[in-house]
């Protein structure tokens, strides 16, 4: 499970870096100093933590920070079955967002999804294959509006996007789902371009869900370390590197 957040909203990144004119540093002080070079000083003030946590020390650490948006994911691989789990969730971490893949949702079940104080939307998979689906759980009053590309254009992956309007800017939440076998080079040539279409209208990007991308693999798979690299070319850093 692949889930990716701006890099101002993760602590740490490990960046490569490189000389250019190693021979000739003296005479190239602008090429080869560390302190211009953006793969050392872009990311340099980071500290990455990320811990598990259960439902209730969760709840305590989030009810003391002050914030305006707050975010979840879930596969929950058919959402019916689980509505009374999930409404006992929310209960517990109330978030602003919750975003959900493989629904396995026909359109015509969206009113059977009802969790007090939150409204869905939902973008189901072609019901002539079945399965999967993305979703997302709003909170009542919370202000959004459903991306204006359409929401069927997606060729390689599924997807549902919506703008959040705050005071530092629009933000734009993504969740986004990858079934197994799709060619990940593919995708990652969409989500490209559909990044690059967000970040011109919005200030920050969080794309959430289950890409079915290891990135532990980066160092011996050519289309992971081009994923990750597209990712990271959007300064957007992944917070779970492996599936899970």
């Amino acid at each position: 499970m692949e889930e990716v957040v701006p890099s101002n909203v993760i602590n740490s990144l490990t960046a490569r870096s490189f000389n250019l004119l190693v021979d000739e540093s003296e005479n190239h002080p602008l090429l080869n100093s560390p302190d211009l070079d953006p793969d050392c000083n872009y990311f340099n003030s980071l500290a990455y933590d990320s811990k598990y946590c259960t439902l209730h020390s969760l709840s305590q650490d989030l009810s003391t920070l002050p914030s305006s948006l707050s975010v979840m994911h879930i596969n929950c691989r058919s959402l019916l079955p689980k509505l009374s789990e999930i409404k006992d969730l929310l209960h517990l971490l109330p978030a602003n967002i919750l975003a959900l893949t493989e629904t396995w949702l026909e359109e015509n079940q969206s009113d059977l999804v009802n969790i007090p104080g939150y409204q869905f939307i939902q973008k189901p998979r072609d019901t002539s294959k079945g399965g999967g689906g993305v979703g997302i759980l709003i909170k009542e009053g919370f202000p959004y509006e459903v991306q204006a590309n359409p929401l069927t254009s997606f060729i390689f992956f599924e997807g549902l996007f919506i703008d959040i309007p705050l005071k530092t800017g629009n933000t734009t939440i993504g969740v986004i789902y990858i079934p197994p076998g799709q060619k990940l080079d593919e995708f990652t040539g969409e989500i490209d371009s559909h990044i690059t279409e967000i970040l011109k209208k919005s200030k920050e990007l969080l794309l959430i869900g289950d890409m079915n991308v290891d990135l532990l693999k980066m160092g011996e798979h050519k289309a992971t370390a081009e994923f990750y690299n597209c990712i990271t070319a959007h300064h957007l850093l992944p917070l779970i590197s492996n599936k899970g």
